[in-house]
């Protein structure tokens, strides 16, 4: 016998190859095989005399193993939207690369934390994550290559976000306007929110029967307060007020159900509004009369008329501070019903308001 010759095949419908350049001696009875990959081989030793006649072994399979996992993934970029937190990484190069895994955790970059999102790799570059957008953590975000053979590669750098806050403070609640001696104070229920960061008060202007309205503080008003003294008002006038709150990210609450307030005038006030009489002319026009008892006229300041045309809304200055005792109003075509208030104020402050009186076009 001259030698032996090694023969290998890669998988059943391979060609069968002689993998020793040289025939193995009449003694040697082991052969070291380097493989291109993993996989299943299947191979033969044939028994060579010197003609070259051979005999062939049965054949042999043998398995390589896939132990070397695939490179972590790289360029891990994490974005955070409304409601969701958008992934992206660079591919990996493997031939046999299966899929990616993608792992989060909640708050700190802890490796023992982290938990898989994906039941299945995807083969994609990029993930989704929804989440609740009420959602304030901080999201924290690591990538893993699998192979065919499911070695999985290290984790890559890890990346974070928060998604942005877009979940306003519940509206406030209002308990009380109370009269102080030269001012109305605005009580409120302090909101709960942990990132809240303070309010805004409004107020409706009492002569705009619009719904103008004047915001009251001038810089925000501090979460941990629950009142507001409004020293801008004046004597038998209605005021209407509401607030809202403002969280760290600025996001504004929805206003507070109104609460209305008047500065009641002080009893010993001497004037009297005797009489309002109100009737509409041919000529399309609203005439108002009043007569006024001041009691001593040197304290006697004068009255101003008001209007609104709706109940709901604030009345309107008509008239300038005067001591006269009648307005003829010309109003709009399309207004039908008005409803109309005298209110008389004295030198010391006291002031006085008439009954409202109602009437249709």
């Amino acid at each position: 016998m001259k030698g032996y010759a090694v023969y290998r095949q890669e998988g059943r419908k391979g060609g069968r190859i002689q993998i020793n350049e040289q025939l193995l001696s009449p003694g040697e009875t082991v052969y070291y095989d380097t493989v291109p990959g993993p996989g299943a081989y299947i191979y033969c030793v044939a028994a060579v005399d010197s003609s070259g006649n051979e005999g062939l072994s049965r054949p042999a399979v043998g398995e390589v193993l896939d132990i070397f996992p695939p490179a972590a993934p790289t360029g891990l970029q994490v974005v955070a939207d409304t409601g969701s937190i958008r992934l992206a990484w660079d591919v990996n190069p493997e031939a046999d690369l299966m899929g990616y895994r993608v792992y989060r955790t909640v708050g700190a970059n802890h490796d023992d934390n982290y938990v898989l999102l994906n039941a299945a790799a995807i083969r994609e570059t990029r993930f989704t994550d929804s989440l609740p957008r009420n959602a304030k953590n901080f999201f924290f975000y690591k990538i893993a290559a699998i192979d065919s053979s499911y070695n999985m590669s290290k984790y890559s750098d890890a990346g974070s976000a928060r998604m942005p806050d877009a979940v306003a403070p519940r509206e406030p609640f209002i308990t009380g306007v109370v009269q102080e001696t030269k001012a109305l104070r605005v009580d409120w229920l302090s909101n709960a929110e942990s990132d809240l960061t303070g309010y805004h008060i409004y107020r409706f202007q009492p002569a705009d029967s619009m719904g103008t309205l004047i915001r009251l503080n001038n810089s925000l008003i501090k979460s941990e307060m629950h009142l507001f003294t409004d020293n801008r008002v004046e004597k038998n006038v209605d005021y209407r007020y509401f607030l809202t709150a403002v969280d760290s990210a600025g996001n504004i609450s929805a206003p507070s159900v109104p609460y209305d307030g008047v500065f009641m005038a002080d009893e010993s006030c001497l004037l009297e509004i005797k009489r309002i009489k109100v009737a509409a002319k041919k000529d399309g026009t609203i005439r108002v009369s009043w007569r006024v008892d001041a009691g001593n006229e040197a304290d006697y300041q004068g009255c101003i008329l008001y209007r609104k045309n709706a109940p709901a809304n604030v009345f309107k200055a008509m008239t300038i501070l005067s001591k006269a005792t009648g307005y003829t109003d010309k109003f709009g075509q399309d207004d039908s019903l008005f409803y109309y208030q005298v209110r008389a104020y004295g030198q010391d402050g006291c002031a006085v308001k008439s009954e409202v009186i109602e009437i249709r076009k």
